[in-house]
């Protein structure tokens, strides 16, 4: 492959991990062929990465995570180390650096093993994976294509016949995330305009009720002098204070559930300040909106058959 920097051969399994009376559970095993610290961007934090003397000699060594360092309480300097990885007994060679964590994955709770000392010990979860890593973004496409072609012509496929392999790209988890994503943005528009609507009939619903109530009232304030003008303008800011205090209570909850969830899962919540503007002012709207109509009622009331109901 004339468009690759590197390629290096993988696999993946989950074993516990002991040193001394500390056991570190579902730690995940990879096995990697030298070169995984390029393909995979794993800086070195002590030590040394695998090399490919490691690998054809079959060496009992591994690199391990940050993670995996403090759960297995291996202290300030883990390089020389063994632990027990499954049934095995690896010396620590290495220790990244910390990466973090995607979609609240965590990047940094593994254990990778020579690729021939994993395949002599475990077996791969799913199939054994190749892992690419092009000469540069231009040439990522022509690199995914030099990379099919090996995998065609080593797997006798003729010309016309379908992959029997997948090939993933960065792009590929992209979009995947925009399809879901975009799945659960359109669902949570829907949830929230039916909500909205439910809500604004409600408020439409408790203000007629309020204006048959209060014919009367309607009838004296206008005997008054009070003008169709400022009973609309009442009932509207009596709609309006209905709907934004509904508003207020959602955002309130709003936070505290995505509070909720950033302590109690890993997954991160937050909670924007431009979007708890927009619900209280899309409350205010929903109040006016669905207000309207028996605001408009109660102005349009006749003074003198107003005082006369019972």
């Amino acid at each position: 492959m004339r468009h690759a920097a590197m390629v290096v051969a993988g696999g993946n399994a989950m074993a516990p991990v002991r040193h001394g009376n500390k056991t570190a559970r579902g730690v995940v095993v990879s096995g990697r062929s030298a070169g995984y610290d390029v393909v995979e961007d794993y800086a070195i934090g002590q030590g040394r990465h695998l090399t490919e003397l490691d690998d054809r000699r079959r060496r009992p060594v591994c690199v391990i995570g940050p993670e995996v360092v403090e759960e297995a309480r291996l202290g300030p300097d883990p390089v020389g180390r063994r632990i027990r990885v499954g049934r095995q007994t690896f010396e620590v060679v290495g220790v990244t650096m910390p990466k973090g964590k995607i979609l609240g994955v965590t990047q940094d709770r593994f254990v990778t093993v020579p690729i021939h000392s994993f395949e002599k010990y475990w077996r791969s979860r799913f199939s054994y994976y190749i892992y690419v890593k092009s000469v540069d973004q231009p040439s990522l496409p022509l690199a995914v294509q030099e990379a099919r072609n090996v995998m065609r012509s080593r797997h006798h496929l003729p010309p016309g016949r379908p992959d029997d392999f997948g090939i993933t790209t960065a792009e590929t988890w992209m979009d995947i995330y925009r399809k879901v994503t975009g799945g659960v943005y359109a669902l949570t528009i829907g949830v929230a305009a039916i909500a909205l609507v439910v809500g604004g009939i409600v408020i439409m619903n408790i203000m007629l009720v309020s204006v048959t109530e209060r014919t009367r009232e309607i009838g004296v304030r206008k005997a008054l002098g009070a003008r169709r003008r400022d009973v609309l303008t009442q009932f509207l800011v009596e709609a309006t204070t209905l709907s934004l205090s509904g508003g207020l209570t959602g955002v309130v909850v709003g936070v505290l559930f995505a509070l909720l969830v950033s302590l109690v899962t890993p997954l991160p919540a937050a909670v924007s300040v431009p979007s708890l503007f927009l619900g209280v002012g899309m409350s205010c709207l929903v109040g006016i909106f669905f207000g309207s109509y028996p605001a408009w009622r109660a102005s349009r009331l006749d003074p003198i058959e107003a005082l006369r109901h019972e």
